[in-house]
């Protein structure tokens, strides 16, 4: 059956522009708990993937935050300890619009080479 719609129709249906790209790891330790910054204008969902290295401590946390002005960020997501330091790593999807996201790690106690690798799917 064919697909009928005038012009105005078809731009009115919602679009994911997002182009199926897998960002850089970005490693996240004690020294360095800010993540880039990963643009995700267009984008209705986003795919966060987190993997630990090295022994975690069991006070850490990590943060998704959100900007939607390019230069405020909001807590919009937390990931309890029991989710990161799964040995696998994990991998979550959430809807969100916003311009901007990254994860901040809280290492608690963490020192030394453990942390966390981060990616997004946009």
């Amino acid at each position: 059956m064919p697909f009928t719609a005038s012009a105005g129709q078809q731009a009115a249906l919602p679009t994911n522009n997002g182009n199926g790209t897998l960002t850089t790891a970005t490693s996240l330790t004690n020294s360095a708990v800010t993540g880039a910054l990963s643009d995700i204008t267009g984008v209705l969902g986003l795919g966060v993937h987190i993997k630990k290295f090295g022994t975690l401590t069991g006070d850490c946390s990590a943060t998704l935050q959100i900007s939607v002005d390019g230069s405020n960020y909001l807590d919009f997501k937390t990931y309890t300890n029991a989710q990161i330091a799964l040995t696998n790593g994990f991998y979550d999807f959430v809807q969100v619009k916003a311009v901007g996201a990254r994860i901040v790690l809280t290492p608690g106690t963490m020192t030394g080479a453990n942390g966390l690798n981060t990616k997004f799917l946009i």
